[in-house]
């Protein structure tokens, strides 16, 4: 492996300043949340971008006054959501000017996955420096809700937060595992999650803030020795390509339908896996209610009477997934697909942080895995239209959005310009 002492005569972290410095508001302002770039203008060195990081350091605060919360007795408990990745909405990515990859949401997307892929043992350890503490009920309470709990006794009284943000928590380094990056002018363009959306309190009447007060990236720098550059030369620094799973995520909002059809995508080539889950509308964007709550088998609030009852895909030229649609009277079916997102259903050392109470009760969601093709695709290899067929139990009493999160394969490939090797998606 490129990473490994025996081509490399060091390997160290370097920093990368922003090429603007952080402004930290005044009371009852908010912190900018646009035009946070990082530039890589090192022509001449490798660098390993899958284990690259943001380093942050953030404080919980009140608009108006700038004054913490206490954590008990006033002002009211309030806190971020659960993890350091919260904090990003959108990456963009160029090499040498040319947009590599680009996401939107991502926040959205992190939480999801971090939800399947964490172990208990993983997300109580190695995750919280990822201020990675999950929520347990559906309340912003220091007594009952471990998650808000640790959350709010690392922020109460603005206590500064040092966490990082693994790279490879996006799809595009997460590929770079076992590819690399050639030497080129790097950017990273950075749009920050607005408040409304970090914030999860008790009190509508006190508004809260989010303030970064610090913002670097570390890239480990790879120093080879003679060996380890003739590897890199011959097997990395060459005309290649290699895939990964990009993401994308679509949102139907404001509705109140009974029996629905959302059209996720009119067209998109190479689809792998989609993942949907529901909310009450006035949940986003709501300092008050939890984004990262799902109310998919429980759309009215006041009850259960109202839940998603059925549902599945249609791909393509109507092939549906799965072929029996999905149903609230096998939940424990779901679960499973969900689950056998990272296989963990049939692997007996370790698991996920869902339990089959808490996926029906706060993380409900659907997985469908449409990574299967028909002679016809192989023939074909058009872009699919995918289409949610659904029914609820009966009618919501408070409008819902469903939000969908697909998985598509993207191909990198790399090519010789001139005298450069250059990045095409």
């Amino acid at each position: 492996m490129f990473r490994s002492n025996q081509y490399c005569s060091r390997y160290e972290e370097t920093a990368i300043q922003l090429d603007t410095p952080l402004i930290f508001p005044g009371d009852n302002a908010r912190q900018n949340k646009n035009g946070y770039q990082f530039t890589i203008n090192d022509r001449s060195s490798y660098f390993d971008w899958f284990n690259g990081f943001f380093e942050v350091k953030f404080i919980v605060n009140q608009l108006d006054g700038g004054g913490g919360y206490a954590g008990t007795g006033a002002p009211t408990n309030a806190t971020m959501i659960n993890g350091s990745t919260s904090l990003i909405n959108n990456l963009n990515i160029k090499q040498n000017g040319k947009v590599v990859y680009d996401g939107n949401n991502l926040f959205l997307t992190t939480h999801v996955k971090s939800l399947i892929e964490y172990s208990g043992d993983y997300a109580r350890s190695i995750a919280t420096d990822e201020f990675f503490y999950v929520d347990i009920t559906n309340t912003p309470s220091k007594d009952n809700n471990y998650g808000f709990s640790e959350r709010l006794d690392a922020t109460k009284d603005e206590k500064e937060v040092s966490c990082i943000i693994p790279l490879n928590r996006y799809s595009f380094f997460k590929s770079l595992e076992t590819n690399m990056l050639p030497p080129s002018q790097i950017q990273i363009n950075v749009t920050l999650t607005d408040d409304n959306i970090l914030i999860y309190k008790t009190d509508a009447s006190e508004v809260g803030r989010v303030v970064i007060r610090k913002f670097v990236l570390w890239i480990p720098r790879m120093i080879y020795n003679s060996t380890g550059l003739s590897y890199v030369m011959k097997n990395y620094m060459i005309p290649t390509n290699w895939t990964y799973l990009r993401e994308m995520v679509q949102t139907l909002n404001n509705i109140n339908h009974v029996d629905n059809n959302f059209r996720i995508s009119p067209s998109i080539l190479n689809p792998k896996y989609v993942f949907v889950f529901f909310q009450r509308s006035d949940k986003i964007n709501s300092q008050n209610d939890n984004p990262y709550l799902f109310d998919t088998f429980k759309l009215n609030a006041a009850d259960n009477n109202c839940h998603l009852q059925s549902a599945r895909l249609s791909v393509g030229n109507g092939i549906y997934y799965p072929e029996i649609e999905y149903s609230y009277d096998n939940i424990a079916r779901i679960f499973k697909a969900v689950n056998n997102y990272v296989y963990k259903q049939n692997d007996k050392n370790t698991g996920s942080l869902l339990t089959l109470k808490n996926f029906r009760d706060l993380y409900g969601m659907l997985f469908f895995n449409i990574s299967y093709k028909n002679e016809t695709d192989n023939i074909t290899n058009d872009p699919k239209e995918i289409i949610l067929n659904y029914k609820l139990s009966v009618a919501s009493t408070d409008p819902y959005t469903i939000y969908s999160i697909v998985l598509y394969e993207q191909t990198v490939k790399v090519d010789v310009l001139g005298n450069e090797l250059i990045l095409y998606t």
